[in-house]
């Protein structure tokens, strides 16, 4: 398998281009807090602590709501300005 060769970024170049991103487009930080609380509940649930994974999604709920309900105003915002 030698023959495959893939560019290697140095995990200080991923950081940044990550900081970038999220500098760029911070309304997208509460749908990436949603996706790792949501990968937490289900390793609570694989570990056998349910009742713990489901007070963990309640409040990856509420945070997928807080930003859905920015990105809603971000937009109307941005449609009445125009």
């Amino acid at each position: 398998m030698g023959f495959l060769k893939f560019p290697r970024a140095m995990p200080e170049e991923i950081l940044n281009k990550i900081k970038n991103y999220l500098k760029s487009n911070p309304k997208i930080i509460p749908i990436i807090v949603f996706q790792l609380l949501l990968l937490v509940c289900a390793g609570l649930l694989v570990f056998g602590h349910p009742t713990l994974a489901e007070a963990v999604s309640v409040i990856a709920y509420f945070i997928i709501l807080t930003g859905t309900i920015i990105l809603l105003i971000s937009s109307i915002r941005g449609a009445l300005s125009d």
